[in-house]
């Protein structure tokens, strides 16, 4: 279906922030046509349950806040499910991405991104965190995450993996989510979306934007992620 696109220039102050819409087949729409295309009701429990909406953010440069055509360049190639913002020299493309599962939607956003002919920079949120990131992403309070962290509640809470001198460590999400897991605090989808993201930027940093290659590894390695 086609979409009208939006490119909203939002002054703040921190310079030009831009923005972009698109109109696209909505959630509810998808599960319409799908009911329109079986009458049997096992079949379109079946299909409703395979339409996932996956959220994550793509950091990517290569073009400047100045350019009036990047809502169109994002649009064709794809991305008409993401929201974009310059912000610190970047372009954040957040997406809200239909697909069976999340390392589709990563595999597909990708391809989409650099079709566009930027470079991807890295996933958000990163797999590094602080004790509040931790909170914040677990929905735990601080204070106990910080009980975890020295030892007052649970044992073998993960020690920091990067700072670890410094008076703010950061510790590895993959890590935590999963000493959460075992803890029954998060579900087991948040921990494979956890390695998936962290996977991705490591694929990011080590290998060459080639569309082909670079969403070949990625889907190697995602899907074998996605059903460990």
């Amino acid at each position: 279906m086609g979409g009208a696109s939006c490119f909203v220039h939002l002054p703040t102050g921190r310079g030009v922030r831009f923005l972009f819409t698109a109109r696209r087949v909505t959630l509810s729409e998808r599960r319409v046509a799908i009911d329109a295309t079986s009458s049997d009701a096992s079949v379109r429990k079946r299909r409703r349950s395979e339409v996932k909406v996956h959220e994550f953010t793509i950091i990517v440069s290569g073009f400047h806040p100045d350019r009036d055509d990047i809502a169109n360049i994002f649009f064709e190639a794809g991305c008409d499910d993401a929201t974009l913002a310059f912000q610190k020299g970047v372009l954040i493309v957040s997406f809200d991405r239909e697909a069976p599962s999340f390392s589709s939607a990563v595999i597909s956003a990708v391809e989409n991104v650099v079709a566009t002919g930027g470079k991807i920079e890295r996933f958000e949120p990163d797999h590094l965190v602080s004790l509040s990131d931790i909170a914040k992403r677990a929905g735990l309070s601080r204070g106990a995450i910080t009980n975890y962290h020295n030892g007052d509640r649970g044992e073998n809470f993960p020690p920091p993996a990067a700072r670890v001198t410094s008076e703010s460590p950061l510790w590895d999400w993959c890590e935590v989510a999963t000493w959460l897991h075992n803890r029954r605090q998060l579900s087991l989808e948040e921990v494979v979306h956890a390695r998936i993201v962290k996977e991705a930027n490591l694929v990011i940093s080590n290998c060459e934007m080639k569309p082909d290659h670079f969403a070949g590894r990625m889907e190697e390695r995602l899907r074998v992620l996605e059903v460990a």
